[in-house]
């Protein structure tokens, strides 16, 4: 689980860093735009203490989220909105964030870079591609799904 600690962050310059055990073991330093960093901010301000060594983001007692823990708060966060039957868990969000970052202009490098994966895993199972199609006069967006290739045809 990735962990980001106070002492971690350079606020001056909108930086923060991740350590932990993530599968690839890559700490990274991640720049935080405004919005990220007001919301870092008043969640930190917002706990009872603000030691510089301690978790950011962690559970009612203090302690650091764990995957499980993460996955289970998704299961009731999902039942509650009645959505059991969307998959994917916590990667879920992963595929968004690479997504939203592709379509805003981001190169997979630096996707892959932000999530803390290889730019091959990152463009097959994280991004996935929208089209506009035009259907009986309507246009929808049509998500391509990762690591399907599309067919083309030959004229």
């Amino acid at each position: 689980m990735v962990k980001n600690r106070n002492k971690e962050s350079d606020e001056e310059n909108n930086y923060v860093s991740l350590e932990g055990s993530t599968k690839n073991q890559k700490a990274r330093t991640i720049e935080l735009n405004k919005e990220a960093k007001y919301i870092l901010q008043k969640i930190k301000y917002s706990r009872d203490s603000s030691l510089p060594d301690e978790f950011i983001v962690t559970t009612k007692t203090g302690k650091i989220n764990t995957a499980s823990n993460l996955e289970h708060r998704m299961k009731v966060i999902m039942k509650n909105a009645e959505l059991q039957g969307v998959k994917g868990g916590l990667h879920i969000f992963r595929k968004t964030f690479a997504t939203r970052m592709y379509e805003s202009g981001a190169r997979v490098e630096e996707i892959a870079a932000y999530i803390g994966d290889l730019e091959s895993t990152t463009q097959k199972y994280y991004i996935a591609i929208r089209k506009k199609v035009v259907s009986n006069g309507e246009v929808r967006q049509v998500v391509k799904l990762p690591g399907i290739k599309e067919e083309t045809t030959v004229a």
